[in-house]
């Protein structure tokens, strides 16, 4: 995909991301920046508690433990220890970040989780534990106390309210969470005919009786006027907060789910699109939100056949930003890199990515930087055919066809680009070794080539099989092995004003076999010149590292 067509990536951040030091906000968001990132979706609330010395929301402080089970009490320890770091009822992370955007420049938006009480686990905000008449009640006539119900003015002023503390910090615009889904005591959120089993508030169920003529219950809970009712009062609350926003010349996104927002999600997201309420839309291409906590997101091509759908919605000027998960325990880089593509050809204006501090954690943070750098795919292909007898330094082998040229530039000073420095690379083998012959030009004692592999596809560790321009050899590897003694040769030569290499690996060195089936592993081809920077084949990561997240595939074939 060419690099115009390539949207920028945007990153969000965690309540654990921000601390309680300005210090450490302003790393961050360096960091962020360096990844080519130049916007960013900054959490201002967590479940309810606010982030800064909110003078209307309870600021996110270290919790009491409460009466509960053994799993509150487990929570609370957990929190306890968490919560101890931050002192947001005096530190403004809000003012902070604002502050570090704009001298960055960056753009920096409010990322507000206005839907919950409280975030997965105890404790609760206090507003919604002193209103228990503005608690969510479901089918069953429970009272949901994470959950506010927008129904109820009181509600709706006290989020107004929020959102002018919120905008009074200088942000550049404000996305609505409606994703978020408060404690995981509350469980489904949906009955079996996948429609919400919310907005059973007594007053709720008079007002609609009086209007239709029927009291709904679990019979007519997907009743369209019953859908349509609940929707229409959660509209009204986003008219009101969009309208709170555009007035100050500002955008409004909303981040929903990818399928059955009205129906399960009470969102009308083509009325907020038609009207203009929203200017972008993120529906987050994540799994299992209705039910509770899910899987992860869903296996390569979701991405893609979920946004078709979305696409088809009648949203109006409202443009396409789909959301994608980095959270590095369900969603490994490797389908962070296809949900990106597929988000990029199904036409996102730009992509969201969730969480980010999580992205250095899973080695993804490479993989964001090389799709800034117009790489929508970092894991670019090179295919290994096998050859009949080992090539040497001469013959038919080398004057053949598929050398890969094409290196991009991996050096954190403008303008050094490695141009002049022209670099080819060929792969293929036997059943005794791999073979990866090198071509440079304007090679020197000091330059590098280096054939970087990550073979068993982990994408945390990686081999390096490097040889200089003087011709010696050595080798490298991420995890510590003291034990590990590769056994391989490279044989190098100058062919005129082109210096030849040929690195001879055996399987075994790569604690790999001779394929019996086509296979992939993860790959990358480096040369370095000092003074200059280093280029990459593949999409290259941040500066001084080499992530096996950022590798390209390298696939033998048979």
């Amino acid at each position: 995909m060419p690099r115009r067509e390539a949207p920028p990536v945007v990153v969000s951040t965690t309540a654990q991301a921000q601390m309680s030091d300005e210090r450490y906000v302003g790393a961050l968001l360096t960091w962020i920046y360096e990844q080519g990132v130049r916007k960013v979706y900054w959490r201002v609330q967590h479940g309810g508690f606010a982030l800064y010395p909110s003078k209307v929301a309870e600021p996110l402080h270290r919790p009491e433990p409460e009466p509960g089970s053994p799993k509150d009490r487990a929570a609370y320890g957990f929190l306890t220890d968490l919560f101890s770091l931050y002192t947001f009822g005096t530190f403004d992370s809000l003012k902070a970040a604002c502050k570090w955007a704009r001298v960055l420049g960056m753009e920096i938006h409010a990322w507000w989780t206005l839907v919950e009480e409280a975030h997965a686990v105890p404790p609760v905000a206090r507003f919604a534990l002193e209103h228990p008449e503005y608690q969510e009640v479901n089918l069953r006539g429970e009272r949901l106390r994470s959950r506010l119900c927008f129904f109820h003015e009181g509600v709706r002023r006290y989020k107004l309210r929020v959102l002018a503390e919120i905008l009074a910090r200088g942000f550049d615009g404000v996305m609505l969470d409606f994703w978020r889904r408060g404690l995981h005591e509350h469980g489904r959120l949906v009955d079996e005919r996948n429609v919400s089993i919310l907005g059973f508030d007594p007053l709720i169920l008079k007002a609609f009786e009086s209007r239709h003529g029927f009291r709904p219950d679990a019979e007519a809970n997907a009743d369209p006027r019953w859908i349509r009712y609940r929707a229409d009062y959660i509209t009204e609350l986003v008219r009101r907060l969009a309208k709170q926003v555009h007035a100050r010349r500002k955008p409004v996104a909303a981040l929903v789910h990818p399928a059955h927002n009205l129906e399960a999600g009470l969102l009308d997201v083509e009325r907020w699109g038609r009207e203009g309420l929203v200017d972008n839309l993120i529906p987050w291409f994540r799994g299992g939100y209705f039910d509770g906590i899910g899987p992860g997101m869903a296996a390569k091509g979701a991405v893609a056949r979920d946004a078709r759908a979305f696409r088809k919605l009648k949203t109006g000027k409202a443009a396409f930003c789909p959301g994608l998960a980095a959270y590095g325990k369900w969603e490994p880089a490797q389908m962070l890199a296809d949900g990106m593509l597929e988000a990029a050809q199904a036409g996102a204006k730009e992509i969201v990515v969730f969480e980010h501090p999580v992205l250095r954690q899973n080695n993804a943070g490479g993989i964001v930087a090389g799709f800034q750098n117009g790489h929508p795919h970092p894991l670019r292909a090179v295919k290994a055919g096998p050859v009949a007898r080992a090539p040497g330094l001469r013959g038919g082998f080398w004057r053949g066809a598929a050398w890969r040229e094409g290196f991009q530039r991996h050096s954190k000073t403008p303008g050094l680009g490695l141009s002049g420095f022209k670099t080819a690379f060929r792969v293929a083998w036997d059943r005794r070794a791999v073979y990866v012959a090198w071509r440079a030009e304007r090679m020197a004692p000091g330059h590098e080539l280096a054939f970087v592999v990550d073979p068993w596809n982990e994408r945390i560790y990686y081999m390096a099989f490097l040889v200089t321009g003087a011709g010696a050899f050595r080798f490298g590897v991420s995890r510590d092995d003291p034990a590990w003694r590769p056994r391989w040769q490279v044989a190098s030569a100058w062919l005129g004003r082109t210096f030849q290499a040929l690195m001879t690996i055996p399987w075994k060195a790569m604690g790999l076999k001779p394929p019996r089936k086509a296979f992939e592993c993860g790959a990358n081809f480096t040369r370095s010149v000092p003074g200059e920077g280093v280029s990459g084949w593949f999409a290259p990561g941040p500066v001084g590292a080499l992530p096996p997240a950022t590798f390209g595939r390298l696939r033998f074939e048979r």
